[in-house]
């Protein structure tokens, strides 16, 4: 499974009726009980939102995409989908990753010598 970021675009403010907004609920907790969704989410400007998505493919999320009734029914009406790789600790923030690694200038970088994050006491 492969994680995709939905940025939500072109909002049409105050064109949001309950039966507009209980279809997008109903969709988020169904996509969400079966592991396609995340985590969404409106920005604080009111301007769009976001959504992160696991998905096998770019096709598959979206069709998620598409079938949200938010997209569906033009209420955002447009969306950028983008792959990415996800970066944490389990994986070391991607340091020895091959696309890290192909975007080095050169391999001087000792995984063991980047230092500690601080720690909040």
């Amino acid at each position: 499974m492969a994680r995709f970021l939905v940025i939500l675009s072109d909002k049409q403010r105050g064109r949001l009726s309950d039966a507009l907004l209980l279809a997008h609920v109903r969709h988020l907790r169904t996509q969400a009980a079966l592991g396609h969704l995340i985590l969404c989410g409106p920005f604080t400007d009111d301007d769009g939102a976001l959504q992160v998505l696991e998905a096998t493919d770019a096709a598959a999320a979206q069709r998620l995409v598409e079938a949200d009734p938010f997209v569906r029914e033009g209420y955002y009406r447009r969306y950028g989908l983008h792959a990415f790789i996800e970066a944490n600790e389990a994986n070391d923030w991607l340091i020895g990753a091959a696309q890290t690694a192909a975007n080095r200038l050169a391999p001087d970088v000792d995984a063991e010598a980047v230092p500690e994050a601080p720690r909040a006491d």
